[in-house]
């Protein structure tokens, strides 16, 4: 893949990565929800209906989680500018770098 064609990949999934984050969450009394800011990254973890088991271990820039009996599931972490209210081209160039190990039993999206 040209490079040229792969950072205009990354700079579409930033966007939406950014788009995605600053969507208000809207939970119920029920749902499990955890949020905070480790080494100046933003994390969330979502648990819908407060079911099953879950847990979500936050670094710096990293995080580890797992879950089992759930209804529906999210844990993400990154940079929120929300507060910043800037165009995202006005933060430059932004490199993501990222490893997974997912073994997903079922239903799942990563």
């Amino acid at each position: 893949m040209k490079l040229k064609k792969f950072k205009k990949i990354i700079s579409g999934t930033v966007s939406a990565m950014m788009i995605a984050a600053s969507i208000p969450a809207v939970a119920s009394a029920a749902d499990q929800q955890d949020r905070g800011n480790i080494g100046g990254y933003d994390y969330e973890m979502w648990n819908q209906n407060g079911q099953g088991q879950v847990s979500m271990n936050p670094g710096a820039g990293s995080f580890t989680c797992s879950w089992s009996n759930i209804e529906n599931f999210l844990a993400r972490m990154g940079k929120n500018f929300d507060s910043q209210k800037q165009n995202y081209k006005a933060f430059g160039n932004i490199v993501l770098t990222y490893d997974v190990e997912y073994t997903p039993r079922g239903n799942s999206y990563m």
